[in-house]
């Protein structure tokens, strides 16, 4: 699903699955996403150049059934880029982008299972009501262009300019965990970071 500049698309409780890019939001695009699973998708949201509109997820799953235990994504057809391989590349996917991921007062997010939960590159980005586990440390999408690896709940790479800012559930004694068993939980080359209020737990990397 595209949408253009004007458009608005609206997700309640749907399942997007097999999908090179399940939404795509350019610039001037607005998308309300709610209580929806985004499931074997190279990447489940696409902020592309997104600056002048709304994007709004809330209480939705990102996950990449059975990727780690040996069922990889489709194949791309002949000619697609880039190529699909065994997980999910992000669940959410921003390139010069100014928008959030969670809703003060809403349900939770979750990231489960990917190559990465959220991946961001010159963007303003606020990421809260949100919990990432399960991803290991992988490398199959270290051919791209400055790629870091996997195994990452939130990375963030900035080139000219962006910030990101991260809240999680609390980080008092049996506060839900924000960050679970991940290789790291949040990457940050450049820009400004501010992160805020999380428990992680079983990590190699926080």
């Amino acid at each position: 699903i595209v949408v253009k500049s004007g458009g608005t698309l609206t997700i309640n409780n749907t399942n997007i699955m097999d999908a090179q890019y399940a939404v795509e939001v350019k610039n001037g695009g607005n998308l309300d996403c709610n209580g929806s699973t985004f499931d074997r998708n190279y990447v489940g949201v696409y902020a592309n150049n997104h600056t002048g509109a709304n994007i709004t997820i809330e209480g939705s799953t990102f996950k990449c059934t059975n990727c780690l235990t040996g069922n990889p994504l489709k194949n791309g057809y002949t000619g697609q880029g880039p190529d699909p391989l065994n997980n999910t590349y992000a669940g959410v996917l921003g390139l010069n982008a100014t928008f959030n991921v969670g809703v003060n007062g809403a349900s939770d997010n979750i990231f489960d299972g990917l190559y990465r939960g959220v991946s961001l590159k010159n963007c303003y980005t606020t990421v809260l009501k949100s919990s990432f586990k399960n991803m290991p440390l992988q490398s199959e999408y270290v051919e791209l262009t400055g790629d870091v690896g996997g195994g990452i709940g939130i990375t963030a790479d900035v080139n000219t300019a962006g910030k990101l800012t991260q809240y999680g559930f609390g980080d008092y004694t049996g506060a839900t965990a924000s960050f679970d068993n991940c290789y790291y939980g949040i990457y940050s080359k450049k820009g400004s970071l501010s992160v805020n209020s999380n428990t992680m737990t079983t990590m190699v990397n926080g």
